[in-house]
């Protein structure tokens, strides 16, 4: 989905029903991307965590918050730099394969 793709349909690419307006925030192609996440990214998760190749080790604690300049340490928790650069690995690896079949 790109931002051409919904002016030329006559829609207003800035407002989105389910991420917050902000901004230059493109939050209705946010949200028409985020119909794709339960089959791209989740299966991705889901197969990682369940052949053991992702575990809790794999995360860390804390981590700027650049929407509130909060210090480090104080919110989320977040994929640390392994489990990062193997989820990375896995999701192009995933698009690839896609992009082959069609």
């Amino acid at each position: 989905v790109q931002e051409g793709h919904i002016l030329s349909a006559g829609l207003d690419p800035y407002l989105g029903c389910f991420h917050q307006t902000e901004y230059g925030r493109l939050s209705l192609v946010l949200d028409l991307i985020e119909e794709f996440r339960p089959v791209c990214i989740d299966a991705i998760v889901l197969n990682l965590l369940n052949t053991n190749q992702i575990s809790r080790n794999d995360f860390v604690r804390g981590g700027l918050d650049l929407t509130t300049n909060h210090e480090e340490g104080e919110y989320g928790v977040y994929l640390g730099d392994v489990g990062r650069r193997l989820f990375l690995k896995v999701f192009f690896e995933r698009l690839r394969s896609i992009y082959r079949s069609s």
